[in-house]
This record gives structure tokens, sequence and C-alpha cells, in this order.
């Protein structure tokens, strides 16, 4: 009997085994008959058993189906499940770009839902600006089998807006016909942002460089540029930025890089090559030069190299500032600073530095050294006789004859006036510092051209020879003073060497300090007061205090006579310790009698910066309880409070705290500049007497009297002049707003008994100028009027003496400050006295006189002939004073 099988698994080997397989496991399902007997029973038997074999194989065959098609369902599910759920969008498109098919990734990106989508066009979920790139896309992809990527902008008002990668790829059948589109799409909206805000970040960086002043230059790892600013390019001066990176410089090139040698720069020392080879540099500084002009720039240079991940050098930043200006600058302060303004000369600061450079090269070359201090003899009758610019100039001169005669290694230097010190290096003997020194002073002593005229001075020297004088710089200076000094008591124009066996100067001031400690401890110290007064409200209102030495044998001595002596010295603190405890004594003496005044008390710098200034005068403070700490006034000296300023002006500030007020002494002698008058506690400025004296007769004092009453107004302080000798400059200074004023012609210096009776007995009397009265005074008008107008003679002739036109202003009669004033205010007060007319032809003639003399000069007349009329000029300005003078005097009886 045949088995049940069918062709088509006869004929395939694999079903065949299957199939083989199958059958036995029937088999086994139904269990193994034994063989049927070959009867016709036997044939049926086996016919039934084929059968329920077959069945059972199918039955298998169906479970098998059945698990298969499970499995099947399960991978279908996942399938969905995955495509529904991908991250990724995805959409079919039939050929006509219809979408049949969309996950819940693209109805997510494409905000909208399945339905929607279905049966529509991917371009209404674009942004208007994607359409375009999207049908390229597409048509792209209908035409190719690659897949085409696109980036494209959704549409709506989403912000920020969306965008997606769409990757589209095309299926095709048998035939090669288009089926339908697959589409990929992936949301790439947070990378758009991040290429977004970095793109406005490099233009926003791009911008910043742009707008910096220091030049920006980024180079490739070849050296070519990638980056550079308007600044770097504008220093540079280059054409193009290739240029600029100074790696290569080309033949058209404008400038040339210099090291600090001044040498050209090799390629690898530049900035951009120094970079690329990994180097590092901070405000590195290389000159550049101008080929055509030659002008130097000095810039100042960051390098940094730029590296990869893996450290490999890829390219390089370099920075720069012209930093010119600032060089410039800074050479001119550190040349301010150290060198004379008028000479050029090293001024003391750096005469220190060259003077312990020179002691130290004597010690290592065992060579002698000289220092000498060199003071002109007469210099002072020709600065007051020619005034200051011919001493200036005969000053400049000299210093020229000074650098001249001494050798290169030598230094001279200024310090003051007429001093100046020289550093003689490299003495080989005494004779050879001799013969140098008397050389010095017959260069000196020769004629010195100053215009059209000659001056000689002669010169006397003091000097100290190291190391014979085993000293420091700044006691060898000092010894050199003092070999000055004994030659100047020595008959001028000579050199005196410094003799530390005989120094008289050092004797003298042991024996001041040994006999002023004496007096101390005897009492014969005495305070006398000078009163101050209020010359407007016309009322005594303090004094100063004014030490005296009642010496047994030699009477009555002033403070020049012995605190010279003991300046600087451990004496100056106890003797102004006494001065200030005698002085609050005093107040409170004063204040029981019902005199309320405030003193003053000068103050010497070592003793206010002695270390417990502070201390000792809280403990004076606490002593005398029965004057107010507002009574006392500490007066210290304008240049003094300027040497160590930090720590003066400390320590004023903790007095100040205290209620103890401070007066600048002597403003207007000294070098305070106004930022350190503004910063220091001062409640009041003492006016110096020596411009009050004068300011009657010298405009230039009343001016600076009048400018220093402006300053003190600007900055709220009190201002008070010493130096109130007459009515007249009372007078004056209550015209000038001068409030406060001492002086002899209100009282001399008094004891103490003599001060009180005087203070309380004073009255300003009927003479007393009066503040209500001072603006209306015509003769003070009058006489500030023709002052300037003799200022502005004086100006004349000096142009005359020297031939310098410039010196002199051609004013009309009518246009100068006196000339307005006698034609307005004067014409009013004055018009009607017989003088005045006088006064009005003596200025005209005198105009006209120095119109023609300004002229002849200015058209390079000799000399002679305006030398000629310079008497008769003198004449008419002498005039015009005499008919001033008696048109004051014509003056006062009417004004009485």
């Amino acid at each position: 009997m045949p088995k049940l099988r069918c062709a088509a698994v006869s004929r395939d080997p694999h079903a065949s085994d299957h199939f083989e397989a199958l059958r036995q496991r029937a088999e086994q399902l139904l269990g193994r008959c034994p063989p049927p007997t070959l009867d016709a029973l036997g044939d049926v038997r086996e016919l039934v058993h084929e059968l329920n074999l077959h069945q059972a194989e199918l039955e298998l065959q169906n479970q098998e189906l059945n698990r298969a098609n499970e499995e099947l369902a399960t991978l279908e599910r996942e399938y969905q499940e995955l495509y529904e759920f991908a991250p990724f969008g995805y959409l079919t498109l039939n050929p006509k770009g219809v979408i049949t098919r969309a996950n819940l990734g693209a109805c997510r990106l494409l905000r909208a839902t399945r339905s929607q989508l279905l049966r529509s066009t991917v371009s209404p979920f674009l942004h208007p600006e994607s359409g375009e790139a999207y049908v390229l896309a597409r048509k792209r992809a209908r035409q190719c089998d690659q897949a085409v990527s696109v980036e494209l902008q959704l549409a709506g008002e989403r912000e920020p807006l969306a965008w997606v990668q769409a990757d589209l790829r095309s299926e095709r059948d048998d035939r090669g016909e288009l089926v339908q589109l697959r589409v990929a799409l992936l949301d790439v909206s947070a990378r758009k942002r991040a290429e977004s805000d970095a793109l406005a970040l490099q233009r926003r960086l791009e911008a910043a460089l742009a707008d910096m002043s220091e030049g920006i230059f980024i180079s490739d790892a070849h050296g070519d540029a990638v980056h550079t600013n308007q600044a770097w390019v504008d220093l540079h001066g280059c054409a193009t930025s290739t240029h600029c990176g100074m790696q290569r410089v080309e033949a058209d090139a404008k400038l040339e890089i210099l090291l600090p040698d001044g040498l050209l720069a090799p390629e690898s020392a530049r900035p951009v090559a120094r970079a690329l080879r990994g180097e590092t540099a901070v405000d590195q500084e290389f000159r550049l030069r101008d080929k055509e002009s030659g002008k130097i720039r000095i810039g100042s240079y960051n390098l940094a190299p730029i590296r990869d991940a893996d450290a490999r050098i890829v390219g390089a930043v370099v920075t720069v500032r012209d930093i010119t200006d600032t060089k410039t600058h800074a050479a001119a302060l550190e040349r301010a600073a150290h060198h004379d303004p008028l000479t050029g000369l090293p001024n003391r600061f750096l005469l220190a530095d060259r003077l312990e450079q020179a002691i130290a090269l004597a010690d290592r070359t065992r060579n002698a050294l000289a220092v000498c201090y060199l003071d002109l003899d007469g210099f002072k009758a020709l600065n007051d006789k020619y005034g200051h610019a011919v001493g200036d100039q005969f000053l400049i001169k000299i210093a020229a004859v000074l650098s001249q005669t001494v050798r290169t290694y030598d230094s001279v230097a200024r310090i003051g006036g007429d001093e100046f010190v020289l550093v003689l290096s490299e003495i080989q003997s005494p004779r050879d510092c001799y013969a140098l020194l008397d050389r010095l002073l017959a260069q000196i002593h020769r004629p010195v051209p100053l215009g059209a005229m000659h001056q000689q001075l002669s010169a006397s020297i003091g000097v100290t020879l190291y190391p014979d004088d085993p000293s420091d710089a700044d006691t060898l200076l000092r010894h050199a003073d003092h070999a000055l000094y004994r030659a100047k008591e020595s008959g001028r124009h000579r050199y005196q060497l410094y003799d530390s066996g005989l120094d008289e100067a050092i004797v003298k001031r042991r024996l001041t300090t040994d006999a002023l400690t004496r007096a101390l401890e005897r009492g014969e110290l005495v305070l006398h007061y000078q009163p101050q007064l209020d010359l407007i409200g016309r009322e005594v209102i303090g004094a100063e205090a004014l030490i005296r030495w009642q010496h047994p044998d030699k009477g009555l001595l002033l403070p020049a006579a012995f605190l010279p002596e003991i300046e600087g010295g451990p004496l100056e603190s106890k003797v102004g310790d006494w001065v200030i405890a005698a002085s609050l004594r005093q107040l409170g003496q004063w204040n029981r009698r019902g005199l309320h005044l405030r003193l003053g008390v000068n103050v010497g710098i070592g003793h206010l910066t002695a270390p417990d200034f502070v201390e000792r005068l809280q403990h004076h403070l606490d002593a005398h309880a029965d004057a107010a700490p507002d009574q006392l006034e500490l007066e210290i000296l304008e240049s003094a409070a300027v040497e160590d300023f930090a720590e003066t002006r400390q320590i004023m500030a903790d007095c100040h705290a205290r209620g103890v007020r401070f007066a600048l002494d002597d403003f207007g002698t000294g070098y305070a500049s106004l930022a350190y008058f503004r910063l220091l506690p001062v409640d009041r400025l003492k006016i110096d007497q020596s411009f009050v004296r004068d300011m009657l007769e010298d405009r230039a004092d009343r001016q600076i009297v009048e400018s220093l009453v402006k300053l003190a107004r600007a900055f709220d302080r009190e201002v008070i002049a010493e130096g109130v000798e007459t009515l007249e400059h009372t007078a004056l200074l209550t015209w000038l707003d001068c409030r406060y004023g001492q002086g002899f012609g209100i009282a001399r210096p008094m004891p103490a008994p003599d001060f009180q009776a005087w203070a309380e007995h004073w009255s300003a009397g009927p003479d007393w100028p009066r503040a209500d009265e001072m603006r209306a005074r015509a003769d003070i008008a009058l006489m500030v009027a023709a002052q300037d107008h003799m200022y502005w003679c004086s100006r004349v002739m000096r142009m005359l003496e020297g031939l310098k036109p410039e010196e002199a202003t051609v004013m009309a009669k009518d246009q100068c400050a006196f000339g307005r004033w006698l034609l307005g205010r004067g014409a009013r007060h004055f018009g009607g006295l017989p003088g005045y007319g006088a006064v009005v032809e003596a200025h005209d003639q005198i105009h006209a006189l120095a119109d023609d003399l300004v002229g002849l000069a200015a058209a390079g007349k000799p000399s002679a002939d305006c030398r000629a009329r310079l008497a008769e000029f003198r004449a008419m300005r002498d005039a015009l004073i005499t008919r001033l003078r008696a048109l004051v005097r014509a003056v006062e009886p009417a004004q009485e």
C-alpha cells in the first residue's frame, strides 16, 4: 500500500525531511501496529493506518501553522509599536505626494492628528520658506534610489520655530515604477537653535572684536589670517591681513618689526611665528617702524597657540595694545620725577640713586669719590635785578657749562635754586680732584651771554672725599654742604674741603642743643603773642604763639637764633611739646578772664610726625581741660606738609578728630599742589607776609594774594594774611575779601600780660576801613588799575631791552584794562578833579609811543633805535605815575 504523500513534498528534499519527521511523530502518537497480514483485511487495516497517520500529520501541521501565525502577529504588533512610538516621524507618500500612512511621531512633529495628515500632502505643514526646498527634495527622491535629505522649517506660530530633517527614499516595483515614498522626520530644532545661538554669539563676538581698542589677530596653522579686527590693521598699517600676521612680511608691507635692541626681527622672532611654535607671552613689547616715515610705534603683544583636542597646534591668537602714548607719558613722568624741569639735570631723587651707585663703584675699584656742593655767588642779586626769566636763563647756561666741564662718567644735579651737586667718580688722587674743581670755577666765572648783555658770577664749592670721609650718601651731602658754607665765609669763588675734626657747624649745633636743653629745664623759654584780627568785624579773634629764649647772657633771642639748630633732632619734639602745653595753659587763663580766643602754635614736621605725637597731644588736652581743643590751631609749613603726605595727612586727621584745628603756614611759598591742599584737613590758610607786604606796589604780589583768597574760598577754608603793616594793607585786603590779618601794622608780638591788656582795650579807631565802604573806595580801584598798567609798561621795556616783541602786547589806549577803567569808573569818580585830564593825556602818550616802539622791534630795526627811545618811554611812565599819585592825593580829602 503506497504511503500518502503530496507531490510537492516528494519533490522538495527539505520538505521531505520535514514530513518524514512528521510521520515519525504521527507514528509515535498512534503507536506502531504489527505489520498486517497479506490478505484483503490486512490491506484495509494498512490503509486505515495510513489515513490515521496522515490525519495526525495534518493536525501537527495545523498546530505549527497556528504557532507561526501567533508569532507573526506578535512581530506585527511589535513592529507597529516601534513604528508608532519611534522617536522619529515616519510618513508614507503615494507617487503624487499624498500621505497614506503616518506614525504618532509624525503627528507630534507636524502637530496634526492622523486624520488630518492622511490624504493630505506635506506642504501645508511646512513654513512657506521651506516649501520650495521640500518640492525639490521630493523631485530628487523620485528620480533616484538614494535617500535625499533636506532640513525643513515647520509651519505654525511656535517660538522658537521648529525644524526637522527629512530623509526621503523611493520604493519601486519589479518594473521600476514608483510605488511610494518613505519619509523619515528627525526633530533638529535644538540643533538649529544651538546653531542660531552660536551664529548670534559669533556675530556679537565679531562686533565686540571690531570695537575693541586692542588689535586681534587669529591665524590658522600656517600663519595666515583667519580673523583680524580694525584696531590691528590700523596699528600695523597693513593693506592685507596677511601682512598683519607678521609671519611672512612681503615686499609691499608697510612695517618693519624691530626687537628691543632696534634690530630687525627675524621671522622666527615675530609674534605669530612664536605662538605657532607653542610659545605664550604676556605684554611682550615690539617696536614697529614705518618703512616710509621711519615713525616708531610700540606694541604690547599677548601670544597664545590654539590647540585641538589632541593638543596639536592648529592656529594662534595674538592681541596687541598700542602703548606708544603710554610709554611716552611714562617716560615723561619718569623724567619729570627724576630731572629738574628747568635745566634737565638730575634732581635730588636721581642724585641719591647715582650717589649710591658711585659709592658702590668706589668700593669695588678702591678709587676715591668726590661729592661737591656748588652754590652760585651773587645769584640772588642778579635774579632780583633782572627778574626770574633772566635768572632762569642764567641757570640753564650754567647747567650746560657744568655738564660740559665734568667727565662723561661724572654726575651733575640741580637740587634747588642756584645749588648744584657734582659727583666726581674715579678720583685717582686729590690732585686730580683739585684740577677739575679749578677748571669748574674758571668755566663758571666766564661771562655768560644773556640776550644783549653778559653776566659774570663766581661759585663756591664744598667738597668731601670718600672714603676719607667714610659716611653714607646723605651724610656725604651734608658734609659737602657744611664745607660749602665754609667756602662762602672764606671769601667765595673758591672750594673748601670738609674737615671732620674742625666742623664748626656741628660743634655749634651741639652747643646750641645742650644750652637749649638747660634753658628748657630752667624755664628760660617764653611765649610772645601776636594778635590776629577780623578785619571786617573789627575785633580780636586770636593770636599766634611765638617762642622766645630769654638767654641769661644774650638777652631775648628770636627763633631763628636757635630753632634751626634743633630741627630734626629729639629736642625739637621736647620744645614743641612745651610750646603746646604753655599755649593751652595760657588759653585756660584767658578763658577764665572772659577772653575767648583761638591760639596758633607752630609745629615742625619732625615734631608732628613723631611716633607718639597724637597721644602726647591728647595728654596735653586732658591736662588743660579749661581750654577747648578747637581753640588750639597747629600751624605747619606748606612745604613740610607734603614731604611725607600720607603720614602727615593721617596724623592731621587724628588730631582733627580730637577737635584741634590746623593752619597751613606761609602758603604760596612751597610746592603743595591743589590735590594735596584739597586732601589735607586744613581749616585755614596763612598767606605768606612776603606777598602781603609788597602787594601795594607789586602787581604780581597783589594778584597772588587775590588768587589765594579765591582759592581758600573755593575750598571753603578760612584765610588770614600775614605782614599787615599799614592801614593801606588793611584796606586792600578787605577790598580783596580777605577777612583776617596779622602783622606789625596791627601789633607786634608781646608777652602774655601785655597782650591781654592790649586785647581788652583795642578798638579799630576812626581810620580803620569799613567793609561796606571798601568796594566803593575809588582810590583802591585806582591803585589796582594802575598796577596792571605799570605791569604792561614793564613788559614793553623788557621787549625794548631784549628786542623780543613777543614780550609786549600792542593794545589800543581804550582796550587796556586801565584805559577802560579810566574812561569808565575813573571818569565817574575822578572826572571832575583837576588832575584827571593830565592822567588821560599821559596815558594816551605812552600808548602812542609803545605802538611805535613795538612796530620798530617787529620790523627788525636796529636795537640802537629802540634803546634810544627807551629813556623817553621811562620818562612817560614816570610822568603817568606822578600824575596818578597826585590824583590819589586829590581823592583822599574828598573821601574824608
